[in-house]
């Protein structure tokens, strides 16, 4: 389970970043072919993780923790949002929306919050790598 987690986790960290197997490699001083095999989901040693964490400046259960979920299911489709999971009626409408109106709202409002989501994400990434860049200046 948690290879997979550090695989994925990994994969987007390095992307968002854009920083290739063979620059952290050099950086978390373990070989490009140890890299390459933790990134298609191999296991790896404890302190390969932790070197990894401490040359991409984050902890090292960024890679482990799992991540709260505040999604909302609409249907058969789950939507980012604020709040936990919702009942839905048939009409794929939180229950108590009863009017067109409402429901249109409501979609209206979803659409919003997963945007504002992705928007966050994003920024967050920018800042992340900002960081790192920092820290690569102080070096």
């Amino acid at each position: 389970m948690y290879s997979k987690m550090i695989h994925e986790r990994l994969n987007r960290l390095l992307e968002d970043r854009n920083i290739s197997n063979a620059k952290l490699a050099a950086k978390a001083g373990i070989s490009a072919a140890a890299i390459g095999k933790i990134l298609n989901g191999a296991d790896l040693k404890l302190s390969s993780l932790k070197a990894i964490a401490n040359a991409l400046n984050v902890p090292m259960s960024f890679f482990v923790e799992e991540e709260k979920s505040n999604n909302i299911v609409v249907g058969q489709q789950s939507i980012a949002g604020a709040g936990n999971t919702l009942s839905v009626n048939s009409a794929g409408n939180p229950e108590g929306i009863t009017t067109d109106q409402e429901a249109q709202d409501y979609k209206n409002a979803l659409q919003i919050i997963a945007a504002q989501k992705e928007e966050i994400l994003s920024l967050q990434s920018k800042v992340i790598l900002l960081q790192d860049q920092l820290l690569q200046t102080h070096k």
